[in-house]
């Protein structure tokens, strides 16, 4: 019974993301680095798979952000160039991207392989943003005054504060590290 609903499953859930998505960066502090795109779907897509981006997905890059899609753990796509992107080599299929014939055989081999992983795809795709603009006034400092130890004044206690800024240029590096 168990491999039946698996399959039933499988058709369900491939069915349902045959609809693109579109992605957009949610509005950022200026002090966030890295922020999680947000996926809409239509409103008819109710039985959308988390974590699946069809292929044909459209993605908003807004101003001093930059793109990355990752892909089950690796920077598959990266773009830092304002605008609309459109993901067309992703991993799932869309009847809606390629033609109808193609997107129905690429469905039914994900059907199959889905599966044979209890109905459920085998895959993490998300959209993340970086900030690629300057982030200034960003500060640090004691709370409390800290003991140093000088040779001529012996003991000393110091509070300190102060301010930096922070400039990403390689968003690939800061997320793979």
């Amino acid at each position: 019974m168990g491999l039946i609903k698996a399959a039933i499953d499988s058709a369900k859930n491939v069915i349902a993301d045959q609809f693109k998505e579109f992605v957009d960066c949610p509005p950022v502090a200026n002090d966030v680095i890295v922020q999680r795109g947000t996926v809409k779907h239509g409103s008819e897509d109710k039985g959308y798979t988390e974590g699946v981006l069809s292929n044909g997905t459209g993605i908003a890059v807004p101003e001093g952000m930059a793109m990355m899609i990752i892909d089950n753990g690796k920077i598959v796509e990266f773009t830092a160039e304002s605008g609309t992107y459109t993901f067309d080599s992703s991993s799932e299929p869309s009847i809606f991207c390629g033609g109808l014939g193609n997107g129905i055989i690429e469905s039914i081999k994900t059907i199959g392989n889905r599966i044979t992983y209890g109905g459920q795809p085998a895959k993490d795709q998300r959209v993340y943003y970086v900030n690629i603009k300057l982030i200034p006034g960003l500060t640090y400092g004691s709370q409390q005054p800290v003991m140093i130890k000088d040779p001529v004044y012996q003991s000393v206690r110091v509070t300190y504060n102060g301010m930096y800024a922070v400039k990403i240029v390689d968003p690939a590096i800061l997320i793979n590290t």
